[in-house]
């Protein structure tokens, strides 16, 4: 689209200055060497290695004597109890990657915002016509993270009710509006809730209305199995391997990315589950190279829902606050998720580790995404 014009950045909500950053690091430290000596472990934590971030403060202990690591792991519960931890938890992170050191995870006393607009600003300056970009989050060390959407493939996404877990679907969504033209992407949104996708009815990257019928969504799903075998006998009649070469050859995008976004996937499930759970796995194992993107979402956390064969096709996973660890194991082979504090802190699960990454998800609030929408309406009528 010539035209296009894209969302200026400075619709997005300025980011207030908050002062998180004044933990007592120091008392915090003496209480947990003062726990761990009094039942014979000696350790030392080097304050300039201490990490404050948004969310979270890490401390690492550096062991001074041989000690089996579990004997510190037992002792969680004390340390939480010394702390006084304003969540009742903290998390234990056994190693920091890249040191021998044990990091003991101790959330803030108050929590800093982490701002979509940051994050957007960011994306800026990596997008470009081969990626689709968007934001993780933010580390304990201040630094942001963003995904593409194309190396993913597939996301899978876990967390309770107000955990964060439909603020990362907003961040994705939006990251497409501000980057990305309706000739580029195609969205196709599942919302068997019917109102956490409404605001986007009527925008020209939508490949057909915000799908709110839970059967009508295992029936799109299925279409965009369909769709991908049309999309594959392109290519081999082109002698291309994926969407983006085909689209170069005949020089013009008659193939472009599609996103699909499922919010409550148990509710397409419950339609037809046989059906539902094929045309995930299909779209999981052989999508990535014709562009079609799958992104799926369930606050219940249990194996009906995601099951071991969703699992195992869709590697890369985004665990908020769970009820416990097996609902935590479920998403992302592993205790933790339990553990975290809501609000946009996550878990991120590459598809290429088996170590997760703790994450602080921005945060988007609904007039600055109405003022996206509305004027990407606005461009399509021009």
């Amino acid at each position: 689209m010539e035209k296009w014009q894209f969302p200026p950045i400075d619709l997005l909500d300025e980011p207030s200055v908050e002062d998180s950053k004044l933990q007592d690091t120091k008392k915090n430290s003496k209480i947990i060497i003062d726990v761990l000596k009094s039942h014979g472990i000696e350790v030392s934590i080097n304050p300039n290695e201490i990490k404050v971030g948004p969310t979270f403060t890490q401390y690492p202990l550096e062991v001074k004597s041989p000690i089996l690591i579990s004997n510190i792991i037992k002792l969680e519960k004390e340390i939480t109890l010394a702390l006084a931890s304003i969540s009742g938890t903290i998390r234990m992170k056994n190693p920091i990657p890249g040191t021998s050191k044990i990091g003991i995870e101790i959330p803030n006393n108050k929590r800093q915002m982490f701002y979509f607009k940051t994050a957007a600003e960011a994306l800026r300056e990596e997008s470009n016509d081969s990626n689709i970009l968007f934001p993780l989050g933010i580390d304990v060390e201040s630094k942001i993270h963003t995904q593409d959407i194309k190396k993913l493939p597939h996301l899978m996404i876990g967390g309770n009710t107000g955990s964060g877990k439909s603020m990362l679907l907003h961040n994705i969504i939006l990251s497409v509006l501000l980057n990305k033209t309706p000739d580029e992407v195609k969205l196709m949104l599942i919302d068997p809730k019917l109102v956490e996708f409404s605001i986007y009815e009527g925008i020209p990257h939508l490949i057909n209305p915000v799908i709110t019928d839970s059967r009508e969504g295992a029936d799109m799903l299925s279409w965009a199995v369909e769709e991908m075998e049309r999309r594959y006998k392109l290519l081999s009649e082109a002698k291309v391997r994926t969407n983006k070469d085909y689209n170069d050859k005949i020089g013009k995008i008659e193939l472009p990315d599609i996103l699909i976004i499922v919010d409550e996937v148990e509710e397409i499930m419950i339609q037809d589950p046989a059906l539902v759970e094929k045309s995930i796995i299909r779209l999981a194992q052989m999508a990535k190279n014709i562009g079609i993107h799958l992104i799926i979402a369930n606050s219940r956390i249990n194996i009906f829902t995601f099951t071991g064969l969703i699992s195992a096709n869709i590697n890369s996973k985004a665990a908020f606050r769970t009820q416990n660890q097996i609902d935590s194991r479920v998403i992302i082979y592993q205790p933790g998720a339990e553990k975290l504090l809501g609000n946009g802190d996550m878990l991120f699960l590459p598809s290429d580790s088996m170590k997760p990454l703790r994450l602080q998800g921005s945060y988007i609030s609904l007039k600055e995404t109405e003022r996206v929408v509305d004027f990407v309406k606005k461009q399509a009528q021009i």
